[in-house]
């Protein structure tokens, strides 16, 4: 075979791979483009008779098959045709939203009863069914400040539980340093609400504000305030008074036909040398003899003096000392002992004592 024979067999060899090759991809190009294009209407569709019929889609008649979740069905103009398709709602248009605001109205509504009528149980269903359409809502749009306030709203709950059960126990209890110990309690559970109230941006505070009217900017502010009047009343309770007593004058009264005496009255001076006012003031008054007590007159107040202020320097007249146990005191000498108390508290915050002679 010579060789410009063999040249010819092999150019019309590699021309028919050629239009082989060009052929097999014409082919798939076309498929592709058939496989990517949207149903076409078939000719007797009708879009907004109620009946999918072939072609139609949401996309192109949303009247004939339903929109997906949080989208709407709108007419719109696209050159010189009209169609019928769905439009991504926006997110506060959504019932998801709605109901959003519905509960946090809702839960708003219980915590503005009197504290003993709030039902802390209906706060919490309220807030788990604003997680619910949150999280619905998550999975189309952008609500993490949504998320962020509902989370707060369950921690701020929280706090308002243990804040009423310290609130109770500090109430009924009677010893006063374990009170002190429960207000403590109370302040370190402020502040963490208050770390709450600080750990949002300014931009989210703007945003919350907006959507629920909730002004966390001076809710911070007040709850501040507030924690730091009850470190300074706690400081001050840890704060021992400091008050002065000294009695200045008394009148012996006894009877001659019975020799059974009482003091007509009992002259105190009082000085408040401290930084805490005493507020409530009672006073015990003992007559004794060596050491043992004739007669005490116990929780003596008067309502003229309901408080010591601090910088206080005044008397305190009481009267009829001795008189309801006179039988047993007769003329002669005796100690008069007075003690300073808060109320009927058996703690004894000043002392005074004199010699009298009942005569």
């Amino acid at each position: 075979m010579g060789a410009f024979k063999m040249k010819k067999i092999i150019l019309t060899m590699l021309v028919l791979a050629i239009v082989v090759l060009a052929g097999c991809t014409q082919t798939t190009e076309t498929d592709n483009q058939e496989s990517k294009s949207t149903p076409k209407l078939a000719k007797n569709a009708i879009c907004g008779n109620g009946i999918q019929e072939q072609g139609e889609t949401h996309e192109n008649c949303c009247l004939d098959v339903a929109c997906p979740e949080f989208f709407n069905c709108k007419e719109l103009t696209q050159g010189e045709k009209v169609i019928n398709t769905c439009v991504k709602a926006k997110l506060e248009e959504t019932a998801e939203y709605k109901k959003l605001i519905q509960y946090w109205e809702e839960e708003s509504w219980e915590y503005s009863k009197e504290s003993d009528l709030i039902n802390y149980d209906s706060i919490l269903t309220k807030i788990n069914q604003m997680n619910r359409t949150v999280t619905t809502l998550s999975t189309s749009y952008d609500v993490s400040i949504l998320a962020k306030f509902v989370q707060y709203r369950y921690e701020r709950r929280e706090w308002n539980v243990q804040r009423t059960d310290l609130i109770k126990a500090m109430n009924k209890e009677s010893n006063e340093d374990k009170q002190k110990q429960i207000f403590a309690q109370i302040i370190e559970l402020d502040k963490g609400e208050l770390a709450r109230l600080n750990s949002f941006e300014n931009s989210q505070i703007s945003e919350i504000d907006k959507i629920f009217n909730y002004d966390i900017f001076e809710r911070g502010d007040s709850l501040k305030s507030q924690i730091k009047e009850y470190e300074d009343a706690l400081n001050l309770a840890n704060k021992n008074h400091e008050i002065e007593l000294s009695i200045i004058d008394y009148n012996p009264k006894c009877y001659s036909w019975s020799d059974e005496c009482f003091l007509d009255y009992v002259k105190i001076n009082i000085k408040n040398v401290g930084e805490i006012a005493l507020q409530n003031p009672t006073f015990d008054f003992y007559i004794q003899k060596a050491d043992s007590v004739k007669t005490r007159d116990i929780d003596e107040y008067d309502y003229n003096l309901n408080s010591i202020p601090v910088g206080y320097n005044g008397v305190f007249k009481a009267t009829y000392i001795g008189y309801d146990g006179m039988s047993s005191l007769p003329p002669g000498s005796y100690t008069l002992k007075v003690n300073l108390k808060q109320g009927v508290s058996t703690k004894v915050i000043a002392s005074a004592t004199t010699s009298i002679t009942l005569r």
